[in-house]
């Protein structure tokens, strides 16, 4: 597990902690926020081809092409899902992307966002990818990462069996 502090403004501070797995990881995000503050949070950017498959729904957002597949899943269920085609040679590697993105609108105060994100290469042909993408959304990550979420507490069970609780109050 990875944490770290950022001090983004004045009267912005976010705490982050990863929860690393393949394919997915797990990314927990403690803001505090003195003013009103849009956020966007973005899972990993896919070279962008001609065919490609994608999806929204109320989890989040997920996409795939040649390269592979990349998706993004809210874990509280408030972020909406999207995705973002950003400017042309943005990405060392791809002149065009695809990124699955969570947003959201914050009032003042303190918020905690949970997300599931996804990354797996391609292995083959598009079509062999659009039954493993279809599927992306549904899968529950937090399970698999031992990342047990209730209204007040996020508890991670690290890989040598230790505990390790966050008190979202």
């Amino acid at each position: 597990m990875y944490r770290s502090k950022h001090v983004l403004c004045a009267n912005v501070e976010v705490q982050t902690w990863v929860v690393a797995g393949l394919p997915w990881h797990i990314r927990i995000h403690r803001v505090e926020t003195g003013r009103l503050l849009d956020t966007a949070e973005g899972g990993f950017a896919l070279g962008q081809e001609n065919e490609m498959i994608s999806k929204i729904d109320v989890a989040g957002a997920m996409a795939s092409t040649a390269w592979g597949t990349s998706g993004i899943k809210d874990l509280l269920g408030y972020r909406k899902g999207e995705l973002v085609w950003p400017n042309a040679n943005t990405n060392l590697l791809h002149p065009r992307t695809v990124l699955p993105m969570l947003t959201t609108t914050l009032e003042p105060g303190i918020h905690w966002l949970v997300s599931a994100v996804y990354g797996c290469p391609s292995e083959g042909a598009l079509d062999i990818q659009a039954d493993q993408a279809d599927e992306v959304l549904k899968h529950s990550p937090e399970q698999d990462l031992k990342v047990k979420l209730c209204t007040v507490t996020v508890t991670i069970v690290t890989h040598t069996g230790r505990e390790i609780v966050l008190n979202l109050q």
